[in-house]
């Protein structure tokens, strides 16, 4: 094989697994050096690639609630963190901890949580 056709070959391979890197990183839409805490109840927890997703309710002190739209790990990074796909259910109380988005909307990514007092996996350095 000629080294230009190498090349390419490899070009061909690493140009889509750097727009998937690229794609996975946090940095890009969430306040990485900003982290908050929140508190609500699990409405849904999706463990889907590319990134599991959390739906929580967070009340209000005006007796409401707003919902939150996070975004945690991959799944194989979480699991690798001894998170599962049963690690958060509808209706469980848990804690949070967050980079908030950017754009000031009620979403951001997840670096720890704990449900009942105890965390959940490990921590996500941030």
């Amino acid at each position: 094989m000629s080294p230009s056709r190498i090349l390419l070959s490899v070009a061909a391979f690493a140009l889509p697994m750097a727009a998937a890197a690229q794609e996975a990183a946090p940095e890009s839409d969430f306040a990485t050096d900003l982290r908050v805490t929140i508190t609500g109840t699990v409405s849904s927890f999706d463990w889907t690639d590319p990134h599991c997703q959390l739906m929580l309710k967070v009340p209000l002190p005006d007796g409401g609630e707003i919902s939150w739209n996070l975004e945690l790990a991959p799944p194989a990074e979480l699991k690798a963190r001894g998170w599962k796909p049963s690690s958060l259910k509808p209706g469980n109380r848990v804690e949070l901890e967050i980079n908030p988005s950017l754009d000031g909307t009620t979403s951001g990514y997840v670096l720890a949580a704990r449900k009942e007092g105890k965390p959940i996996g490990k921590t996500v350095e941030g």
